[in-house]
């Protein structure tokens, strides 16, 4: 089975499927938490250090960690750039933007010095936990064959109704555009049957972000246990232009160019639970653990298709649009962390996160019957259990800390697997300006190649089109200003 491999920032999206299927249920699913510059800077390893508000999104637990209230907000610029190679020839396409990862406010509650219960603290945080937004563009001469010649094997032996009733968004628009025309019984087509130059161009638009609440218990300034509920929140926008051009010097047919065109735009809402404690067994020692439930969105989705000829003269046919209702469960998580501090002058963060991307699953609403279990069955065979693991560092220059680290989340497919894994390395600096306010900055970089084929097409079994190679890179770069109550 051919992968479709998907990550939060570049989602691959191949010209032969719509609507829900088992990549989307991966988009959805991954999170990459971008957060405050003290998260960005240590790679978001802060399950066992707390008192950060991107810290309580992975483990509310360190949500006890504060001990005054505290306010803050994170804006950040972003570069994201993507290298395509395709038939020997290489493009490249990038977007630079701006980001508003993380804001919060945190209330601290004093209880007593003398009884177990120390402190209270109830915390609000708005945290982006995915990215969406890339462009890419590919081209090269492909001197084999045509997206028409994929049609072509799909409709063998169907009538034009038949067409009509099963493809209506990709091959019965193509026929209105006369790209596909019926000659002596058989359906032929002026595309020519290779030697044409294919492109591919998509841009995504999209963030998942999640309001967190939670609460923490303060016991013993030794073990915090804390309990969040979130409110989760997806959109994106998906267009892809897929367009093949005669070459300049090929004059067998009237045929010039055509483009496919597709256009999904996606609205989620959901929630999930969140439970984690911190325990200080030693003065140098942290040990976290949290568990996050599944989060439940509800979708509403819409899909449409558009198919554009240049021949003897312009045609084009365009599909009416389509409307999707839909429930996604994404999987559960856990997470182990520890975290060793050398007195006051530093520390070394670990996290470790498991989950089974085979347990995400798709179901109707109760408006709709839609059956899901093709869907679910291939979500369970293509994708499996895996770890994400962050590492970060911070260390003590006077009234500044220095911040390092990097991550590595493994491959969806499971473990033993390569596809789809990540590596990221970040820095940071904490400067402050007062003794309430200070200016953090994080800095990450992203890498992470792929490879897909723009649409599916087969001979003697053997894809018979070249994979679009992709080297994708993520710049980001965070500025937090925190607020304390002196």
């Amino acid at each position: 089975m051919k992968r479709l491999l998907s990550i939060p920032f570049f989602f691959l999206f191949t010209l032969s499927v719509y609507g829900q299927g088992s990549a989307d249920a991966l988009v959805y699913a991954q999170q990459y938490y971008q957060g405050t510059a003290k998260a960005i800077g240590m790679a978001s390893a802060l399950g066992a250090i707390g008192g950060e508000m991107t810290a309580v999104c992975i483990n509310p637990g360190g949500l006890g960690l504060y001990r005054k209230d505290e306010f803050t907000f994170s804006t950040g610029l972003q570069y994201g750039s993507t290298k395509s190679t395709y038939y020997g020839e290489t493009a490249s396409d990038g977007r630079l933007r701006m980001t508003l990862p993380n804001t919060g406010y945190v209330w601290v509650r004093e209880r007593s010095n003398f009884r177990p219960l120390r402190r209270t603290q109830f915390g609000i945080a708005l945290t982006r936990t995915n990215d969406f937004n890339y462009d890419a563009v590919a081209r090269g001469v492909n001197p084999d064959n045509s997206l028409i010649d994929a049609y072509l094997a799909q409709i063998d032996g169907l009538s034009e109704s038949q067409i009509g009733e099963q493809f209506p968004y990709t091959i019965y628009p193509a026929m209105q555009a006369y790209l596909i025309d019926l000659v002596d019984g058989y359906y032929d087509s002026p595309v020519p049957k290779g030697n044409l130059t294919q492109r591919e161009a998509i841009q995504s638009t999209g963030r998942n972000e999640e309001w967190t609440f939670s609460y923490c218990f303060d016991l013993y300034d030794r073990l915090f246990i804390g309990a969040s509920f979130g409110i989760a929140h997806l959109k994106r926008n998906v267009s892809t232009d897929f367009t093949e051009t005669a070459l300049p010097d090929y004059s067998a047919t009237s045929f010039h160019d055509w483009t496919f065109s597709q256009r999904t735009q996606s609205t989620g809402w959901g929630i999930n639970g969140k439970i984690g404690m911190i325990y200080f067994p030693a003065d140098w020692l942290r040990i976290g653990a949290a568990f996050h439930t599944p989060t439940r969105d509800y979708f509403d989705e819409s899909w449409a298709t558009k198919t554009e000829a240049t021949l003897n003269m312009n045609y084009g046919g365009q599909t009416y649009t389509s409307y999707y209702e839909y429930v996604y469960r994404s999987p559960s998580k856990c997470v182990g962390s520890l975290a060793f501090f050398v007195k006051q002058h530093g520390l070394i963060s670990l996290d470790a996160e498991y989950t089974n991307y085979g347990k995400a699953k798709f179901d109707c609403t109760s408006d709709d019957y839609y059956d899901y279990t093709s869907v679910n069955d291939e979500i369970k065979e293509l994708y499996g259990k895996t770890f994400n693991l962050r590492f970060g560092t911070e260390w003590r220059i006077n009234d500044s800390y220095l911040r390092a680290g990097c991550a590595y989340y493994g491959s969806p497919y499971g473990f033993g697997e390569s596809d789809g894994s990540l590596w990221k390395a970040a820095c940071g600096i904490s400067l402050p300006v007062s003794k309430a306010t200070t200016f953090d900055f994080g800095y990450e970089m992203v890498r992470f190649q792929s490879a897909h084929m723009p649409y599916q097409y087969y001979e003697d079994g053997a894809p018979a089109v070249q994979d679009v190679n992709q080297v994708k890179t993520l710049g980001n770069l965070v500025v937090t200003l925190k607020i304390k109550d002196y």
